[in-house]
């Protein structure tokens, strides 16, 4: 009797996964997955704060939806543009310093 054909996400799980041959394998394969755990911990914190920030403008200062579009548009420009190193953090904590006299340290 021949084989039974592999499910096909058995065999995608399987094409997926690392085989660990060495000590140093397991030790890197334990590394990125830290780091993966890492990255997933802290994307998730900065989500969490932009739901707060958009919750608290919603529920507290009257912001619907056009306004908080907006102001997701806004976040998502600047962030381009602190990504291509047009603007850093260090000139938009001096601008809020000097323009609305808030003291932001990090």
């Amino acid at each position: 009797m021949g084989r039974k054909p592999m499910p096909e996400a058995l065999r995608n799980i399987q094409r997926h996964t690392p085989v660990l041959r060495t000590l140093g394998d397991v030790e890197y394969f334990a590394q990125e997955m830290y780091r993966k755990g890492a990255r997933d911990a802290a994307e998730k914190a900065v989500n969490t704060r932009l739901l707060m920030v958009l919750w608290v403008l919603h529920d507290k200062f009257g912001f619907g939806n056009k306004r908080l579009m907006r102001l997701m548009d806004e976040m998502n420009a600047l962030a381009d543009a602190m990504n291509v190193k047009l603007l850093g953090e260090k000139g938009i904590i001096k601008a809020l310093k000097g323009e609305c006299d808030l003291e932001i340290t990090m």
